[in-house]
């Protein structure tokens, strides 16, 4: 029989108080407890993230596990993914931060935006993964595009504007906008103020007034001998 302390077949072991209390394991007289115990015989209940009351554990919200040290995921990933320190591993077929949504093929190739499970591809790409490249109106060789004349943009789909609109509009469907100082379809002449007020010509910017009129728009009547 060995000495009170001691246990094993030769009595070399060091027993633990209390047995560590059932909530440890004895290794040669010290407890090693189990998360959510501590104490020199396991004993004492705790938790990081949370509080105990009459003996129950409440975790604080987004804590979660005995010791409530545990990140938790909203929802539990949706049940299509693993949560891991409060990040969801999605299960395959599965994408977003909670695995809400379904995930696309090769994630469309890096080419166009996942929704639900489909593939927006971008312009120029096409396909189930958009992994297909392609033009309308040009070739590609070597992988590089060279659009036919006339056109532009990713997919050569876009009509160009003369000369770009020089810089003093935008080019839309092959048309120019011009700002509003300048006109024309290359958007090459300046602008006059108030389109010289129907009464006159615009000529570089500056307004020639038609007999009758005057000021830099045109917009005032005169008469050279009286009134009419």
């Amino acid at each position: 029989m060995c000495k009170e302390g001691f246990s094993g077949n030769l009595c070399e072991l060091k027993e633990c108080k209390n047995n560590c209390s059932k909530n440890g394991k004895c290794n040669n007289g010290s407890c090693e407890c189990i998360k959510g115990w501590r104490g020199d015989d396991c004993n004492q209940r705790y938790v990081i993230h949370g509080e105990i009351i009459d003996n129950k554990v409440f975790c604080w919200p987004g804590w979660g596990g005995i010791a409530c040290d545990e990140k938790v995921c909203l929802n539990n990933c949706n049940s299509k993914g693993k949560c891991v320190q409060g990040t969801c591993i999605c299960n395959k077929g599965f994408d977003g931060k909670y695995c809400d949504k379904k995930a696309c093929d090769n994630n469309c190739s890096g080419q166009g935006k996942c929704k639900n499970g489909i593939c927006l591809c971008d312009k120029g790409f096409k396909g189930n993964n958009c992994s297909i490249r392609y033009v309308v109106h040009g070739i590609l060789i070597n992988g590089m595009v060279k659009c036919n004349e006339g056109w532009t943009g990713a997919a050569c789909d876009e009509k160009t504007c003369q000369k770009n609109c020089l810089n003093n509009g935008i080019c839309f469907e092959g048309t120019c906008i011009c700002t509003k100082s300048f006109r024309g379809d290359q958007c090459q002449y300046r602008s006059c103020k108030n389109e010289c007020s129907f009464n006159g010509v615009c000529i570089n910017g500056k307004c020639k007034c038609k007999d009758g009129f005057k000021e830099d728009d045109c917009s005032v009547r005169f008469f050279v001998n009286g009134n009419c």
